[in-house]
Order: structure tokens, then C-alpha cells, then sequence
């Protein structure tokens, strides 16, 4: 263990799920060392901490630096890292989601790790030289990158269920690569695996739940996600919009408090978002109307439902060219180094990213094959749902959480890139080998 930037102990408590002895429990605590090597990599500095457990950028030379995941085995709700590992695995490898390096189990504690990835889109907002909004040029190619990793999640099933600027983090490498985190939620059955009884197909979509628990963040959650309702795809897209409508103006549930953040969004359509009062010519008629569109869609659509993505790109690209920016020019938070830098490595850049040149990308439907099951709602209903009723009782906003943090009763986050993909299922899946293994051995370090 190595002295490194001072004896500075970091801890991960949760707290002991026994009860089954007379005296009360500790917690079950776990101390780290900057220093201390787990799987082969030293602890350098700690990055974040929350309820998921801590993060701490990690080398094995000191030349290449990780990011190491640990949490404890008794964290409430079980292992996110588990979940993780799981939706890493089925996703594109080297692509817009965060490289995995190796995942494991010992006895008190998971780690994962992974890519090391830069700030996320809220911090370089901050630094931005308007801090409250981005510029046309960069919201729009934002947009575009962060909808491509959205829908290459899609394509693989998954649906990301908590869209929101500190969830999308750029690349360390490439200045224009965007990676985000997510609640995942698997939208198609699995395929068969050995060892089970059912038969599982994968000709039909994962059949939505009629009410579910509040998931993402207040203030990006699409309409559905207050109404406890399964999330889908477009609810995927309608968080993103209110991402984007926020980089461009201040959304009108920010700072008002005297109505809930639900009701508000029930007030204000796309096009409300999108209106700038002191320049209403900010965008074109053609533009407004791709607004006033892209809302309709988003209303008319389900958990079943194929989202207008090439709807939402056109806007954003015709965004982009009316500003005059290209996928070269500078990000609002660059420096000027930084923007000397992109200069010198411009000639040796081969090859674009592909939401650059996404050709029938956005429209593509990956799961147009499958059954869509009839929903209640497409059938005429004998009466009215009543507001009384108990699925509109359990209300969100009851939670602990803020207009700008993730809510959810079991949530499961995961680091995931935005550049460009495999599938399984939740309650049925095994753990990838790497952590079935490392969990059979003894603990060896702490």
C-alpha cells in the first residue's frame, strides 16, 4: 500500500440487512486507502460518491488511469454494479459507451472498471462563457450525439429511463464523444438460455406493466414517468428534448415552486419551450413547425412505439447549419489550447463519428418485427379513470429527491458512452463469468 496524497480514508457504509442476533449490528463498513490495489489497480483519488457506493480513478503504471466502481454487498436494493456489468456487456464495445475493463465480486464488496471518461454536460455548462445556456452551434451537436447513443441503446433493447446533462459525460480522447449513465430497463425478452425452463421468446416486446414506481429526475422525466406509467423509447426522446430546450433557455418548472413540475410540463408544450420572448425570429417557420411535430409525435406515441428519431435529427441538424458550425468547430466550453489542440489533430483524424454521418440510422426500426401487444389504452374504455385512484396517489414527489436527482425506489445507474450496442434480460440474467469467478475466491485485500 503506498502513501499517495496523504493517509486519506474513504469509506462505503450500508447498513447491515441481519437481524437475526440479539445485538444490534454495525454497519457493514468498508474503509479504503488512497493506495490500496484491488485487482491490480492502485486507488489514486476519489471522483464521486453517493447511495451507489464511490468511484476513484485508478492505474496500474501510472501512465493509464480507470475508473474503479465499489459498492458493498449489503447496498438496499441490490448490486448496481451487477445490473451494470450486465447492460455493458450487451452494448457496442468500443463505441459511445465507456470501455469495461474487468468487474468482479469479493466478499464485502463489487468493483468495476472502467474507461475514465471527462465532465459531464452540467460542469461544462458552468464553464461555458455563458453559463446558463449553450450556443445553437453546441446544444444542436450535443442533441445529435446524445440521441445517437440513445437509440443505439434502443437497438439493443435497452431503454435508458433517466436523460439528463450530468448523465452524459465526453471522452477523454475525442473532444466530440459524449458517454451517459443510465437506469436501465430491458425492453425485449431474452433470448433462451441453458439451465432455464421457460421457453422465452423474442418475437413479442416485453409486455409494459400498467403503473410502475416514479423513475429518472423531475426535472427531465417525460409526462408518462409522473404518471407512473412504463417508460419507453420516446420517453427516452421527450427527456431528451427538455435536455436540449434547457441548454437553449431556462425551463419554466426551474424555479417555480408554486405548482408541481408535472402540471407545469402538462402546460407547456415543446413549442412553449422552445420560444424565446425577446427573439421570437430565433428560429425559422419551418423550424417551429419541426417543434410543434416532433410534440405530436412524442403525445401520439407509446411504449411500443417506433420514436420519429430522423424528426428530432433534422431539427437539430438544421439547427446546426443555420448557426454556420460543423462538427469541427469549437464546443462553447474549449479553450483556447484546447482548440489549438483539435487543430493539430485534425490531420490525423480518419475516420468520423458515425452520428456525423448517420445515414438511415435514425430511421431504421431494429424491432419492427416484433408482435406489439394490443394496449388497454388503444381499447375503448368502459369508464373514465378516476383522479382519486391509487396508481395517480403515488405520487413522486413524495420521494426525497430534488428537481435535478435521480428518484427511483430501486435505481440502478450505468456509465454508458454516446458513440454507437447485444441483449438479456433483468431478473433471468447470470452474472458475466469475470464476476461469477472473482466471487468464489478469498478476500485479499481489505
Amino acid at each position: 500500500m503506498s502513501k499517495d496524497d496523504g493517509p486519506a480514508p474513504v469509506s462505503i457504509t450500508a447498513a447491515s440487512s441481519s437481524a437475526a442476533s440479539g445485538s444490534a449490528e454495525k454497519a457493514d463498513e468498508l474503509v479504503f486507502n488512497l493506495g490500496t490495489v484491488i485487482s491490480g489497480f492502485k486507488l489514486v483519488k476519489k471522483i464521486d460518491e453517493g447511495g451507489f457506493g464511490q468511484v476513484f480513478k485508478v492505474t496500474k503504471d501510472d501512465k493509464t488511469f480507470y475508473a474503479m466502481k465499489l459498492e458493498s454487498n449489503s447496498q438496499e436494493g441490490g448490486s448496481a454494479i451487477k445490473l451494470e456489468i450486465n447492460v455493458l456487456s450487451q452494448l457496442p464495445k468500443n463505441s459511445v459507451f465507456p470501455g469495461m475493463i474487468v468487474g468482479g465480486r469479493r466478499t464485502r464488496y463489487h468493483y468495476l472498471v472502467l474507461e475514465l471518461l471527462g465532465d459531464n454536460l452540467k460542469m461544462l455548462k458552468s464553464r461555458s462563457p455563458n453559463p446558463d445556456v449553450f450556443s445553437d452551434g453546441t446544444w444542436s451537436r450535443l442533441g445529435i450525439q446524445c440521441m445517437f447513443a440513445l437509440k443505439t441503446m434502443h437497438d439493443r433493447g435497452f431503454v435508458h429511463r433517466d436523460v439528463k446533462p450530468s448523465n452524459f459525460g465526453i471522452g477523454l480522447n475525442t473532444p466530440t464523444e459524449n458517454r451517459t449513465r443510465n437506469d436501465a430497463k430491458k425492453l425485449i425478452p431474452p433470448k433462451p438460455s441453458s439451465g432455464k425452463r421457460e421457453q422465452i421468446t423474442r418475437n413479442i416486446f416485453r409486455l409494459a406493466r400498467p403503473h410502475t414506481d416514479f423513475r429518472g429526475t423531475q426535472q427531465y422525466a417525460s409526462p408518462n414517468a409522473h404518471s407512473l406509467l412504463e417508460l419507453g423509447r420516446h420517453d427516452d426522446i421527450w427527456s431528451l428534448m427538455y435536455m436540449i430546450a434547457e441548454f437553449f433557455i431556462e425551463l419554466p418548472w426551474t424555479n417555480n415552486d408554486d405548482l408541481p413540475v408535472d402540471v407545469l410540463k402538462a402546460q407547456s408544450p415543446l413549442l412553449r419551450l422552445f420560444t424565446d420572448e425577446k427573439n421570437l425570429s430565433h428560429f425559422s417557420s419551418e423550424q417551429y413547425q419541426r417543434i410543434r411535430d416532433i410534440d405530436k409525435m412524442l403525445n401520439e406515441s407509446n411504449y411500443y412505439t417506433h420514436p420519429n428519431y430522423e424528426l428530432v435529427y433534422d431539427f437539430l441538424k438544421e439547427v446546426m447549419i443555420k448557426s454556420k458550425t460543423n462538427w469541427d468547430s469549437p464546443y462553447d466550453w474549449e479553450t483556447n489550447s484546447q482548440k489549438a489542440s483539435m487543430e493539430l489533430s485534425k490531420a490525423v483524424k480518419t475516420k468520423p463519428g458515425a452520428w456525423m454521418e448517420p445515414g438511415n440510422f435514425f430511421k431504421e426500426d431494429k424491432w419492427a418485427h416484433l408482435t406489439k401487444p394490443v394496449l388497454k389504452s388503444q381499447i375503448k374504455p368502459k369508464s373514465k379513470t378516476k383522479s382519486g385512484s391509487k396508481a395517480n396517489k403515488r405520487r413522486y414527489d413524495n420521494r426525497e429527491c430534488s428537481k435535478e436527482d435521480s428518484c427511483s425506489n430501486d435505481s440502478k445507474m450505468v456509465d454508458i458512452k454516446i458513440e454507437t450496442g447485444n441483449s438479456k434480460k433483468e431478473s433471468m440474467m447470470k452474472e458475466p463469468e469475470v464476476v461469477k469467478n472473482e466471487s468464489e475466491k478469498k478476500e485479499k485485500e481489505n
